[in-house]
Order: C-alpha cells, then sequence, then structure tokens
C-alpha cells in the first residue's frame, strides 16, 4: 500500500510550507523579542536566529522541489494523453493501404 509519488510531492509541499512558515516565525521572535523564549544560551538569540532561517530556506528548496515535480508530473500526464490521442486516431488512408508502416524489401 505505498503512495505514489505525486501524493508524496503532494504531501511534502503542504508540510514544507507550514514548516518554513513556522520557522520564519521563530525566527523574527529570536530576531525581535528573544528575550521571551525562555532556555536560550545566547541572551540576544542570533546563533538561533541564523539557524531558524537557514531551516527556513531548507523547507522553500524542498517545496520549490515538490513543486517542481508536480508540474514536471503533470505535463508528463498531458504529453501522454496527446500521444494515445494520436495513436488512436483513425487516419484516411489513400486507396490499397492499410496502414503507414514502411516495410523492408529485399532487392534482388
Amino acid at each position: 500500500m505505498g503512495l505514489d509519488k505525486t501524493t508524496i510531492a503532494t504531501i511534502c509541499s503542504g508540510y514544507s510550507i507550514i514548516g518554513a512558515l513556522f520557522m520564519l516565525w521563530v525566527g523574527l521572535m529570536l530576531a525581535y523579542q528573544p528575550f521571551f523564549i525562555q532556555g536560550l544560551d545566547d541572551v540576544t538569540g542570533v546563533e538561533g536566529k541564523k539557524t531558524a532561517f537557514k531551516t527556513m530556506y531548507l523547507f522553500l528548496a524542498i517545496l520549490l522541489t515538490s513543486i517542481g515535480y508536480l508540474a514536471y508530473d503533470k505535463e508528463r500526464i498531458r504529453r501522454e494523453a496527446a500521444y494515445e490521442a494520436v495513436d488512436n486516431f483513425d487516419i484516411m488512408l489513400p486507396r490499397g493501404m492499410t496502414d503507414y508502416a514502411v516495410r523492408e524489401i529485399e532487392l534482388t
């Protein structure tokens, strides 16, 4: 019962949006009001702010990768449907021809 790649990319994109917004909030809290967060070794919150923003950038990279895969997959499905429509199209052939296949002829 595995998930397909499109479902995984959709889940990852949703998770990344939430994670990036949360890390943005944490980074802003550490930048402007670090005294409200207990347990910080650095009272200014500089190191924590850098780490929070780096993590936010990683979430955004995962988001862009997921969106890129979803766009690629949508285009792949559209392309396959177009090829299938062309393959199933009943072409009007000239009289006496059954298909457009080229056959090898042995010359003697």
